[in-house]
């Protein structure tokens, strides 16, 4: 077995063990939303970010960061894309868009930062 077989197995068994089931819907630009892709992800630590002078009324607080193994139906994940998923285990599903990215370090991750897209509730 080469290493990156046994590379990819052990990512797939640490995704099924310690990762959240999520779908993720693709944003193509020709043609729209892609069919969606169900897969594993995880959430990471929240990205606390620090407002310059004169932005008093920007957005506060922790943007939720995701982790999502590449694969070949989810070789990226542009902007406007959307991922069904719980915030925490056994949790409710919410809808989230992708709003941008942190630089993964992992080059077989897609770490994206999702703001929850409203609800009829919250409308």
């Amino acid at each position: 077995m080469s290493l990156d077989a046994l590379r990819e197995f052990a990512l797939e068994v640490q995704a099924e063990v310690t990762g959240l089931l999520v779908t993720v819907t693709r944003w193509t630009s020709d043609s729209g939303f892609a069919a969606p892709v169900t897969t594993f992800a995880q959430w990471l630590s929240p990205l606390e970010e620090g407002r310059p002078i004169g932005v008093d009324f920007a957005r506060s607080g922790a943007r939720k960061v995701l982790a999502i193994q590449k694969t070949a139906d989810i070789p990226a994940l542009p902007k406007g894309s959307t991922v069904i998923a719980a915030e925490l285990d056994g949790g409710p599903l919410l809808n989230w868009r992708v709003d941008g990215y942190e630089s993964a370090i992992e080059p077989d991750l897609i770490r994206v930062v999702l703001l929850p897209l409203p609800t009829k509730d919250t409308l």
